[in-house]
């Protein structure tokens, strides 16, 4: 585990001036908040240790889904109350399916977020620009089951189907129910154990989690949340507001009608309120957002509207049904502005401007030279570093204690994505990948220069 370095980490944070100011301005509520030096796992560290001290959740924003990802495993090594809101993985106009499991996890996180718990909620640029259902809509589909209450179980079956949940025999993956006798089992999206609920006649007389493969039960309930297994429920007043967004395409509502879905749903769907909603309106006011990369979420902003724009062009020659961009999409600026909690990461250093800074390095790399890696962990720890080295697993940290055994150094078996220094506290910690050359990272160089984005990959021609 990584404990002791976090443990040393923390105690250098607790008399760093850096650390100190930002803890005070969260904490006094001063935004907007502008951090240098804050990435990679160093990042999710950071965010670990404040939200020890909030009394909101914190939504952070990532330009791409896969970085969106990784950051979710690094913080959940200091805290279990992290979650990825994922995106749909389907482009818009393409009619194509979306996967149940993928929509009940989002659903779940949805869920979660009208809870209002302290949580950290992890989100890709796509998923934030992306409209969803308003949250009463979300809240009203919540349906609360009690021991002792009075219990139909054809309304409560026909209520699961419209809920979008797959009748069987035997539940055995979320999004699943089955009702055998008077017995009612019913696999939540995002929960690892199954509900059955038993009733007599028509009450319920007991509810419990149970394990869907060995079918043992875990523990009793007084009560369970049912939900919806996907955000999208074409209800009446939906149907009717599509029918006048897409005048000129009965295929569509007949599939709705005769299947209760269609193509591109999930695009449709928000558009069909008055007022379509954004991931920020499902936090409260005490969350804390943050912006990770501000300049790429800018530019991927405005590379994810020409593409959408491209890819409604082209919808329109081809006459499949399509709402416009706007309709899907939200602004970046403007949801950037929604919420005054915001803490923003530029990827550009600029010491002309006000910034809470810390003296962050990238993680080196030692290509596999095993001789020059020595050499240089020496010099480090003559200079007074403390360092750590992370294995992804037990068998490699042993392989690494073996080749380093001369050096007073912590080898840790714990999967992080990415090591870094801090000068200013002598602490370094070094992902195996750095020292075996497995992964190529961009240069620094790269990463600080002002460079010329191509805006998507609509504007690439053959060859």
């Amino acid at each position: 585990m990584i404990t002791l370095f976090e443990n040393k980490l923390n105690k250098k944070l607790d008399t760093d001036d850096s650390f100190i100011e930002l803890l005070r301005r969260f904490r006094e509520a001063t935004f907007d908040l502008k951090l240098e030096g804050a990435e990679g796992s160093f990042f999710a560290m950071l965010v670990a240790r404040l939200f020890r001290y909030a009394k909101g959740p914190f939504l952070i924003l990532s330009p791409t889904e896969q970085e969106a990802e990784t950051l979710v495993r690094d913080i959940s090594l200091f805290t279990d109350r992290v979650y990825l809101f994922p995106s749909w993985n389907v482009l818009p106009y393409r009619n194509k399916d979306t996967s149940p499991i993928l929509a009940g996890q989002r659903m779940h996180r949805l869920i979660q977020m009208l809870d209002a718990e302290p949580y950290i909620i992890v989100s890709s640029l796509r998923s934030f620009l992306t409209a969803l259902p308003p949250p009463d809509f979300v809240r009203r589909q919540i349906r609360t089951v009690r021991v002792g209450d009075d219990f139909d179980p054809v309304e409560l079956s026909g209520l699961l189907q419209k809920y979008r949940y797959l009748r069987v025999p035997r539940v055995s993956v979320p999004g699943e129910y089955a009702l055998r006798g008077e017995v009612l089992d019913v696999y939540l999206p995002g929960d690892e154990a199954a509900v059955r609920i038993v009733f007599e006649w028509d009450q319920v007389e007991k509810i419990s989690l149970f394990d869907p493969l060995s079918q043992a039960s875990i523990r009793e309930l007084d009560s369970v949340r049912l939900f919806p297994s996907s955000e999208i429920l074409w209800d009446s007043p939906q149907r009717g507001r599509l029918a006048e967004l897409l005048p000129r395409t009965p295929e569509v509502l007949e599939s709705i009608d005769e299947l209760g879905a269609c193509e591109d749903e999930v695009f449709f769907f928000p558009a069909c309120f008055e007022e379509r909603a954004a991931l920020t309106d499902y936090l409260d006011q005490k969350a804390t957002q943050f912006f990770l990369a501000d300049e790429r979420l800018s530019n991927g902003s405005e590379s994810l509207w020409n593409e959408y724009q491209q890819l409604y062009r082209e919808a329109r020659i081809k006459k499949i049904p399509a709402l416009s961009p706007d309709k899907i999409l939200f602004s970046f600026e403007e949801l950037q502005e929604r919420h005054h909690r915001r803490i923003t990461v530029p990827v550009l250093r600029d010491p002309q401007q006000k910034r809470i800074r810390f003296n962050y390095e990238d993680p080196r790399s030692f290509f596999g030279n095993i001789n020059y890696m020595k050499s240089e962990l020496k010099n480090l720890l003559e200079n007074g570093y403390d360092i750590t080295i992370c294995g992804e697993t037990e068998m490699q940290a042993q392989r690494i204690r073996r080749l380093l055994q001369d050096l007073e150094l912590e080898v840790v078996a714990t999967k992080i994505s990415s090591g870094f220094a801090l000068p200013d506290f002598k602490l370094m910690l070094i992902q195996e990948n750095e020292i075996f050359g497995r992964r190529r990272r961009p240069p620094a160089s790269v990463k600080r220069t002002r460079t010329q984005v191509i805006d998507t990959f609509v504007e690439l021609n053959p060859g």
